[in-house]
């Protein structure tokens, strides 16, 4: 983790297939959390809706899904940082 943001080097470094809309979306995630004054440490299920609910009310990349979050909550959960469901 950088700061109270996210480092997107380690979240993406297991994710295959295109890597850059990924590093997209997770510095977008990690703005959104900064705005809140949230770290990592906070993210989990719910708060990755609640970010996916705000992402679609803006019209932005409606066909995201939790699922598109595993291998950052995988990464977290290997360090520590991910909450689970809540």
């Amino acid at each position: 983790m950088t700061g109270k943001g996210l480092d997107v080097s380690s979240a993406t470094a297991s994710v295959s297939g295109p890597p850059k809309p990924y590093r997209q979306l997770m510095r977008h995630l990690s703005r959104w959390l900064e705005a809140d004054e949230l770290g990592a440490d906070a993210l989990g299920e719910v708060l990755i809706e609640e970010f996916l609910a705000e992402r679609h009310a803006a019209g932005r990349q409606a066909s995201l899904r939790i699922g598109s979050f595993a291998p950052l909550l995988a990464c977290l959960r290997g360090v520590g940082g991910d909450r689970g469901s809540g």
